[in-house]
């Protein structure tokens, strides 16, 4: 996913959570859409919308469509296929099969751009299923433990002082088919058993910061998963799936402004020296809980000017215009007239202030055209 996508993903999502916690909501998928067409009585395109899946405090699932931001639904649709429609644009829909359109726009190449969602537990079975076959150890095979990895880095218990029984000889990941969720486990006198300090992760598309060893690389990401300490609001445990399906664990510090930021720990099977823990120890001295909340702060504030170079999130209700098909079909005939692509004919109608009428807009558009084919042949000679 591009970073420009999962920027624009992740600053909707911790803006509709916010709004979901306040009713004790859920957010479970979120999709991106650059474009977006409903069939009704006339057909409109939306730009740079999002659709989601959303459950309610009572379990009553819906699917949503935001125009732009968390504080512009413009439909929802619930379980029996009831559906809401903001009041100006009831005018535009006697009836439609929204499911059929959000089918019809992921169809459509170039449509949907993005997607976050938590993953369902068959995901990660089959994700975990392309690890090689692994000898199992006694305890807890009433859990149903799979994909077990272990953790061989002492930052483990560096950053979770407490959590660990004192004689435990292997600690590490695994996920429980009996649970559908991760849980860290450790293996006391050889048998295998769950870590009662941590909670097994629940899946999540929260997004995490993530600062390799050296502090240099930094880079937002969502884990498939989070686990939360009973006693330790500040730290939690990541969990990610990695590319060839073995558990990736990180540790997560929860900073007073409620970023995550992410340091991955060496595991079994990783090709790394022991300098790797070394250089995060060094980083979490040299920088310290402050300094590490500065580096993030400055990372976000890069990213939101990168992000206002390409149309910050704000900013998309304003610079979005949705036409009619009888106005879709006027403009691919004016774009052809012109000698252009039908985006760029949009693109530069959009150039032009709202007081001014279509009409006047394409003649306008047609005039400044002109006049920078006069100028190029002029250039030319």
């Amino acid at each position: 996913m591009e970073e420009k996508t999962l920027l624009i993903l992740s600053t909707f999502e911790k803006e509709l959570n916010k709004k979901l916690q306040e009713t004790n909501g859920q957010l479970e998928q979120v999709k991106y859409y650059e474009k977006f067409k409903i069939n009704g009585i006339k057909d409109i395109e939306f730009l740079g919308v999002f659709v989601t899946t959303e459950v309610d405090a009572e379990g009553n699932r819906s699917i949503n469509l935001y125009d732009g931001d968390p504080s512009h639904q413009v439909l929802s649709v619930d379980e029996q296929n009831n559906i809401m429609i903001t009041p100006e644009l009831e005018m535009f829909f006697e009836e439609i099969d929204f499911s059929e359109a959000i089918k019809q726009n992921d169809e459509q190449e170039g449509r949907l751009k993005g997607i976050s969602e938590k993953a369902e537990p068959e995901e990660i079975e089959e994700k975990l299923q392309k690890q090689p076959e692994q000898e199992t150890k006694p305890g807890l095979e009433d859990l149903g433990i799979t994909g077990f990895r272990e953790i061989k880095d002492k930052n483990l218990e560096t950053e979770l002082p407490g959590v660990f029984s004192p004689n435990a000889d292997t600690k590490g990941t695994g996920y429980s088919k009996k649970l559908n969720a991760f849980v860290i486990v450790e293996e006391v006198d050889g048998k295998l058993q769950q870590v009662e300090e941590i909670e097994p992760a629940i899946p999540t598309i929260e997004t995490i910061i993530s600062i390799n060893e050296d502090g240099k690389e930094i880079e937002k990401k969502v884990p498939h998963a989070l686990m939360q300490l009973k006693n330790n609001d500040d730290k939690e445990i990541s969990i990610t799936i990695g590319e060839h399906g073995y558990i990736e664990t990180g540790i997560v510090d929860v900073l007073p402004c409620n970023e995550r930021v992410e340091m991955q720990l060496r595991e079994d099977g990783e090709d790394l020296s022991a300098q790797r823990t070394k250089q995060l120890e060094d980083l979490k001295a040299r920088y310290g809980q402050e300094e590490i909340h500065g580096l993030i702060h400055k990372y976000n504030e890069e990213l939101d000017e990168k992000n206002k170079e390409v149309n910050n999130i704000n900013d998309l209700q304003d610079d979005q215009r949705i036409y009619t098909s009888e106005e879709e079909e006027i403009i691919k005939e004016e774009a052809q007239k012109a000698g252009t692509t039908v985006e760029k004919f949009k693109d530069e109608l959009e150039k032009i202030p709202n007081d001014r009428t279509l009409e006047e807009k394409i003649q306008i558009v047609h005039e400044e055209l002109e006049k920078k084919r006069e100028e190029d042949s002029e250039r030319e000679r």
